[in-house]
């Protein structure tokens, strides 16, 4: 059996998963059902044991197990920084936040949010890595994707937050290039099998938006182009796999940035709150700081998020420019898992409850969005050409409009 073949198995396994049936197996061989579905297993843990593999690689052994555990969320999403707002998120040190050495060159900080109650359950097997339990798990993945985007909508909810943070938001890391690279890869493969369901999953919903009538018995996304495509991601994950300086881009990660703006829009509305009577640099360092609280735990520094305040010019008060000891990631609290006939298979967006806005509104606020997006274009430019003054007073007036 070719690869493109065993492939094809994988696409009917993910199709099925998507659109919320069982797997036919009797339909691929109506001869031998039962040696059918042992042959769909077989192919099946062969791509487990390789991911696992593809992890084992990425994984780094000077960082802590939480580490590893902080990077199993179901989305990341890398960001331009500049060196004073590392600083903040890092609490004043040098220090990567992965394996604690020192570093000062990457100015990319990684976002994380999303996390299913099965990741830290010691009892649960790993998601995504049983046949048997692939459908409950898409099911439970979704819910966390759904809850990150209904809270969103609601200020209520997210404001209410002890820490001003929604559960699941993972915060931010700020880590060597090494070790970043790494993160992305381990996320990558944590995640490449329920990005692919779920690329699949709105691949479905947009043929039936098209009109098009879905059958049963019928494979939508079973072509060999298809399974090619499929193939080809997973061969270009194994090629990162065996080098510690390959850049993982963002397409590779699926990033859905309209999920991202969601938990951004928790984030900025949770800062008025925070830092309501803070101005400046002072306001952007209790927001980074708070996204490095979430990353990891600043209790070994002797500060909690109350007492944050910062050095206006970002200083370091320590005489130690090098590494300081901290406590490491820790999970974020356990959100329980939605009964599945609760959700819809077919990942609606959940409806705007409790949030009305007259219809006259609605140009004010999409070029409120316009005016933000453009802002944070601007923002990057100007991290990447290093005016970090500027980029702090642009980012300021992007807060503003929240």
């Amino acid at each position: 059996m070719t690869n493109v073949e065993k492939t094809r198995v994988l696409a009917h396994i993910f199709e099925s998963i998507a659109r919320g049936v069982e797997i036919d197996y009797a339909a691929t061989d109506a001869r031998d059902p039962k040696g059918c579905k042992e042959h769909y297993n077989d192919v099946f843990n062969t791509l487990v044991r390789d991911i696992e593999c593809i992890k084992s690689k990425a994984q780094s052994i000077t960082w802590k197990p939480e580490i590893l555990q902080k990077l199993k969320c179901i989305s990341v999403k890398p960001e331009n920084i500049d060196s004073w707002s590392k600083g903040q998120v890092r609490g004043g040190c040098n220090g990567c936040m992965a394996c604690n050495r020192h570093e000062e060159c990457n100015y990319k900080a990684l976002s994380m949010c999303g996390y299913s109650s099965s990741m830290f359950d010691p009892n649960a097997s790993t998601p995504f890595t049983s046949l048997d339990n692939l459908m409950d798990d898409y099911v439970e993945y979704c819910n966390c994707y759904a809850e990150v985007e209904s809270a969103s909508k609601d200020k209520r909810k997210y404001l209410s937050f002890e820490d001003g943070f929604h559960e699941q938001d993972g915060g931010m890391l700020v880590m060597g290039e090494i070790c970043h690279n790494r993160a992305l890869l381990y996320n990558l493969a944590s995640n490449w099998i329920f990005n692919w369901i779920y690329i699949i999953d709105n691949y479905i919903q947009d043929l039936e938006d098209s009109g098009q009538k879905i059958e049963k018995q019928t494979l939508y996304y079973n072509h060999i182009d298809d399974a090619t495509c499929i193939h080809n991601s997973f061969m270009e994950m194994q090629r990162l796999s065996v080098s510690e300086t390959s850049a993982i881009d963002d397409n590779a990660l699926s990033i859905d940035e309209g999920w991202w703006k969601s938990v951004k829009t928790m984030r900025f509305g949770n800062l008025n709150v925070l830092a309501s009577n803070k101005k400046g640099p002072e306001r952007m360092a209790i927001y980074y700081r708070t996204l490095g609280y979430r990353g990891l735990s600043p209790m070994a520094m002797g500060q909690e998020i109350g007492s944050f305040e910062a050095d206006a010019d970002g200083s370091d008060d320590s005489d130690n420019a090098g590494v300081v000891e901290r406590a490491w990631a820790v999970a974020p609290k356990r959100v329980a898992p939605k009964s599945a006939a609760a959700t819809s298979r077919k990942r609606n967006v959940p409806e705007d409850c409790n949030h009305e806005a007259s219809s006259s509104s609605e140009p004010h606020h999409d070029k409120r969005a316009e005016l933000r997006n453009k802002l944070l274009k601007i923002k990057d430019t100007l991290v990447l050409s290093g005016d970090h003054k500027a980029a702090v007073t642009v980012m300021e007036a992007v807060l503003e409009l929240h």
